[in-house]
């Protein structure tokens, strides 16, 4: 006989459907219950309806407790009441469970398991077909419907369709954004730097204090996760975190130009905390790079000026001014750093340009990366709809021939086998089925645009061909860089189109004449890692 299983407890066998089983009582979902009890022994039905009246107990003790525990916490003898009817309630439970013998348990767990994932299955698939079909709807009569509207207009139209009114809750999106920024600022992003992909490593100096870890088997890349201890220091060895927020004071703008491996590695370290929205890192950056954008921003504005005669300038005042060159480098410098506000696509997709004026996006088109991302979730149900159709078959299929030999089987041990395998081979789909409503988290306005590759795509990606410095300010010859090609595109918006040719507003024109050499660029890109 074929295949050794390992011999659990009764209530070590139930565990294995907790999860379905508080799905089912938590939802109500009583049709589903009396399905399967319809498919069960007498004696099985027996025990099935005993354990989901035990769970259900369980349940509403916990959420008893739970609720007196938020509203009264003080109430420490209602509490203690609470507590112990839960545990006597397990007890109970747990009772229950040994006075039946394990064979005849092991054949009633098996069966529930097999008929429970036949019903989460069906049911599943069923979400998925009417969910399926409804999106199909709606998406063929908005094509038709919105087809004149701006590109901007017609996704959020269909976003509306999967998200409700979600998609206009920009507090609750702007909320939930905060609280993913909190959750990478407390560590739990587990941010990582890869040394061989992300850092010039060639004309490194080692720091003594720097410790390397071992390459990773699988992929051979030399990787320092964030709670990596990679530090030394008087004896004692601190985690990639713990050393940053030591010396994160520390940090200035030589830092930029230094070959100290530990400090490139801190520096990569830091732009990953900024693009996950720590503020403290952001200034960081922001300090280092302002002024210097500021200047290139001066140095643009008015060669642009000159380029409609030998001392013009652009008027205070007007759209082209200085200060608003100023302004306009200062929000370009930061959403290149940071990223895109997730809050501002949703609120300014279906807007066009006059009234986003004042935001730079890094994807000019923010309606593309959502567009990707709302085609993207639709294969992915759809192939999760296919997933699931082809799991009723595979488990009726797998268990068919386990089945009529149980029934014919004399011996207990070779009971206990088969009981054993439908067991396993029943837990093992309905795993699967329960895993397959969490595609519908995805349902949500973050983690829609989390789907998206485009999204944020633009963003700074650390490698050891290139540098922050660089990709901001370019390299001469070769890249513009961002902050200049930005800059362009706001030109762009400020001036307007006569005959076919780009003309400036008279009222931005004035007199000014400057010199050169007052703009000199202050970073030396050949010095710079």
């Amino acid at each position: 006989m074929k295949g050794n299983y390992k011999e659990y407890d009764n209530k070590t066998y139930v565990e294995y459907l907790d999860s379905a089983l508080y799905i089912l009582i938590t939802t109500g979902d009583q049709k589903t219950i009396e399905e399967i009890k319809s498919k069960l022994s007498e004696r099985n039905e027996t025990i099935f309806g005993e354990i989901v009246s035990y769970k259900t107990l369980l349940i509403l003790a916990k959420l008893a407790r739970k609720k007196v525990y938020l509203e009264q916490s003080d109430d420490f003898e209602k509490l203690h009441i609470l507590q112990e009817a839960r545990e006597e309630a397990d007890k109970l439970y747990e009772d229950y469970l040994a006075s039946i013998e394990p064979p005849i348990f092991l054949e009633a767990i098996a069966h529930i398991a097999y008929y429970l994932a036949k019903q989460v299955l069906k049911k599943q698939a069923d979400i998925h077909k009417k969910f399926l079909k409804s999106w199909e709807e709606w998406h063929v009569y908005l094509t038709k419907k919105n087809k004149n509207k701006r590109k901007g207009e017609q996704i959020k139209e269909k976003l509306r369709a999967i998200l409700g009114d979600k998609i206009d809750d920009l507090e609750k999106i702007q909320q939930e954004h905060t609280i993913d920024i909190q959750r990478a600022k407390d560590g739990k992003g587990h941010m990582f730097i890869d040394i061989d992909n992300e850092i010039k490593t060639e004309d490194c100096t080692i720091n003594e204090r720097l410790i390397l870890p071992p390459r990773l088997q699988a992929s051979d890349i030399l990787v320092i996760d964030e709670y990596t201890g990679c530090v030394e220091m008087d004896g004692k060895i601190y985690t990639l975190r713990d050393y940053y927020e030591m010396v994160k004071n520390d940090i200035n703008q030589s830092w930029l130009y230094s070959t100290d491996l530990l400090k490139r590695i801190i520096l990569t370290y830091l732009i990953k905390r900024c693009q996950n929205g720590d503020e403290q890192a952001f200034n960081k950056l922001y300090g280092f790079y302002y002024p210097h954008a500021e200047r290139r921003a001066l140095q643009f504005i008015r060669h642009k000026a000159q380029n409609y005669g030998k001392d013009v300038a652009f008027s205070e005042g007007g759209s082209l001014s200085e200060d608003e060159a100023k302004s306009a480098v200062g929000m370009i410098l930061a959403v290149l750093l940071k990223g895109d506000d997730p809050a501002n696509i949703y609120k300014y997709l279906d807007k066009d340009r006059s009234e986003r004026k004042g935001f730079d996006f890094l994807n000019k088109r923010p309606h593309t990366a959502l567009e990707e991302s709302y085609n993207t979730l639709f294969q992915l149900i759809n192939g999760q709809y296919t997933m699931l159709t082809r799991f009723q078959d595979e488990l009726v299929q797998r268990n068919k021939d386990v089945l009529h030999r149980y029934k014919k089987a004399k011996k207990s041990a070779t009971r206990k086998h088969y009981m054993q395998s439908l067991l396993q081979t029943s837990q093992y789909y309905l795993s699967r089925s329960n895993n397959s409503v969490m595609m519908f988290t995805m349902l949500d306005p973050l983690a829609l645009l989390s789907i998206s590759t485009q999204y944020n795509n633009n963003l700074f990606k650390p490698t050891k061909k290139g540098n922050l410095t660089s990709w901001l300010f370019g390299v001469k010859g070769s890249f513009p860089g961002k902050i200049l090609e930005a800059l362009n595109d706001w030109f762009k918006r400020n001036i307007t189109t006569k005959n076919g040719k780009r003309t400036v507003p008279e009222d931005d024109y004035g007199l000014f004449t400057f010199e050169e050499d007052d703009f000199v660029d202050d970073f030396n890109k050949d010095e710079l890692t």
